[in-house]
């Protein structure tokens, strides 16, 4: 498999032992950061509708913690510390922004954004893997499987722009959908 990559993309480097203490690169601090703004983004589903707002966060939750987790240990085995990780590593940013502006809207359909910021997260997750490591194809196949159920959801009947009860739920930033400012 890695014939098929770039050498410059392709890292020669062993995992860090567990006993080694590596610090944390400030680009590390700045993902979390981003993660936690996602995190952050459920409570406008939460306040919207206690009940079903925590069983969609919950819904939404596993998938999003299972990648954070991915990238997690994966930036604590093998260190961002080359150019080329460093940018997957921003690129992966970009796709958990994404995610965490359409969290408020994932359950209103018919915006595809949350996927595609998903596919991003999970396309440059199997990247920065498969810089070091070959067996990564089940888990990566998986992952693409979690994303198309995400597409299909926001694309499928309900999707496609339609809301539920033909109210659009309130923003946690800028204007909503009518057009006038969002009350909470």
């Amino acid at each position: 498999m890695t014939r098929l990559l770039p050498r410059w993309f392709v890292e020669h480097i062993d995992p860090v032992p567990d006993q080694d203490e590596l610090p944390v690169s400030t680009l590390e601090l700045f993902f979390d950061l981003i993660f936690v703004f996602t995190v952050a983004q459920f409570t406008a589903i939460i306040a919207h509708d206690p009940l079903t707002g925590l069983l969609q966060t919950v819904l939404m939750f596993g998938f999003l913690w299972w990648m954070y987790a991915g990238y997690s240990w994966l930036t604590n085995v093998i260190p961002p510390v080359r150019p080329a990780r460093r940018v997957l590593l921003l690129c992966a940013m970009a796709g958990w922004l994404v995610v965490a502006l359409t969290i408020p809207a994932a359950f209103e359909g018919g915006s595809v954004w949350i996927a595609v910021g998903m596919l991003v997260v999970v396309v440059v997750h199997g990247l920065m893997y498969l810089q070091a490591a070959r067996a990564f194809g089940p888990v990566f196949l998986a992952n693409l499987v979690a994303v198309a159920a995400v597409f299909a959801a926001e694309l499928g009947p309900e999707g496609r722009g339609a809301t539920r009860s033909g109210r659009s739920r309130p923003s946690s930033c800028g204007p909503s959908r009518s057009g006038t400012a969002s009350a909470g």
